[in-house]
């Protein structure tokens, strides 16, 4: 896989989950909002929680009670501007791609992966012509993405509640209405 680091101890990398499947209920039928990055204002759309489990990694919003999910198990596009992948949050039902879009990889050199296809968690930083914004998160290439600060994240420790900070601008992860990255023309 891409840019899986040896983890803690160098014996295997952090938050892989193998296999397939779900156990999470169904509480709605669809995912909602976008995820982004804000200036960190300590409310609670921007407080997540990693929970490490049999299973794999998965980041639970608190407020919501809804986990960072790769919307329509969608893959990160091979081409070097993107856009990327959308995140969202959901409820966490079982989906097409075995629920690996709801799993993580939580790395020591910042980054975090998704499942699906092993690409970095990123904020989206627009396309060739096409005006910056500033805030979308995405799924992304981790091949520059482990030395770009947009692709890097500090993360509360395991099982406690805190923000997601991106280590570029210091902004946070946040819950929230900023549109998808729309594909270029």
């Amino acid at each position: 896989g891409v840019n899986q680091d040896a983890g803690k101890g160098g014996d295997s990398p952090q938050g892989r989950r193998l296999g397939g499947g779900g156990w999470l209920p169904a509480a709605r039928a669809a995912e909602i909002d976008n995820v982004l990055v804000e200036a960190c204002d300590g409310s609670s759309k921007q407080k997540w929680t990693v929970n490490t489990s049999d299973d794999g990694v998965t980041i639970w919003q608190v407020s919501s009670g809804e986990l960072l999910t790769v919307k329509g198990c969608a893959r990160a596009p091979l081409d070097p501007f993107g856009p990327g992948a959308n995140v969202t949050v959901s409820p966490g039902f079982i989906t097409p791609c075995n629920s690996s879009n709801l799993y993580w990889g939580v790395h020591t050199n910042g980054t975090i992966t998704t499942d699906v296809d092993g690409q970095c968690l990123n904020v989206f930083e627009g396309t060739p012509g096409k005006p910056y914004n500033p805030g979308n998160v995405q799924t992304f290439s981790c091949a520059k993405g482990s030395k770009q600060l947009n692709s890097q994240w500090s993360v509360p420790p395991a099982g406690t509640a805190g923000p997601i900070t991106s280590k570029d601008h210091g902004r946070c992860l946040s819950t929230g209405t900023a549109p998808s990255p729309s594909p270029p023309s």
